[in-house]
């Protein structure tokens, strides 16, 4: 024990380094540093992805509740295959993917215009784009087509945040109708094709004005 503290002292008490110790010192210094990097770097990713799906999960629900908002009081409601349809018959709301948002687009005399369903803000950077179908209830005896079924995706920087929900429409004094024919309708679910086409969403609704 004694020779062990007196070479512990000699070792010590030493001027400088090896070249060996020097070496080992750099190699360790080396490895804690990039270690440290490597945890930073999986924490900060964490973080960033975190906020995104946070960021995204919140326009989602803004959007829901704007959309639920704005259809669920209505009178009448029709629905089209199209991306896009002109909102050309006076009296109505039209509802469509617009400049990658939820836009209306009123043509209720002293309400015209194209409005959006939530503020521009709300988007913070965000696309959106929604696949509209129709669902029945079969609940109330006569199998109504009465539930919007719609499909609601938020995208930015790559990544594309999904929400189905279904919008009751218990006010309307039919069933929800194919706009152009008048038949009821009920669309497939979505293909990618389908939601991505021209990046503006898929599908209309003209709705009786209750908003």
């Amino acid at each position: 024990m004694i020779k062990f503290i007196k070479a512990y002292k000699k070792y010590m008490n030493r001027k400088g380094m090896t070249l060996v110790e020097l070496i080992v010192a750099i190699a360790l210094t080396g490895m804690i540093v990039a270690s440290c990097a490597i945890l930073t770097n999986v924490f900060t990713n964490s973080y960033i992805a975190g906020s995104i799906q946070a960021d995204a999960l919140l326009l989602l629900d803004e959007l829901e509740d704007g959309i639920d908002d704005a259809f669920s009081g209505a009178t009448g409601c029709w629905v089209s295959t199209s991306n896009y349809v002109t909102p050309s018959v006076s009296g109505y709301h039209y509802s469509y993917i617009a400049n990658n948002k939820v836009n209306l687009y009123s043509t209720v005399v002293g309400n015209v215009g194209l409005q959006d369903v939530i503020s521009a803000a709300a988007y913070n950077g965000y696309t959106a784009t929604w696949y509209v179908n129709v669902d029945n209830n079969s609940t109330d005896g006569a199998s109504y087509f009465r539930y919007l079924h719609i499909y609601l995706y938020a995208s930015k920087s790559g990544s594309r945040y999904f929400r189905e929900f279904y919008v009751a429409m218990p006010n309307l004094s039919g069933q929800i109708q194919y706009l152009g024919t008048g038949t009821v309708v009920r669309l497939a679910n979505p293909t990618a094709a389908m939601i991505d086409a021209g990046n503006r969403g898929y599908g209309t609704v003209r709705i009786e004005p209750a908003i």
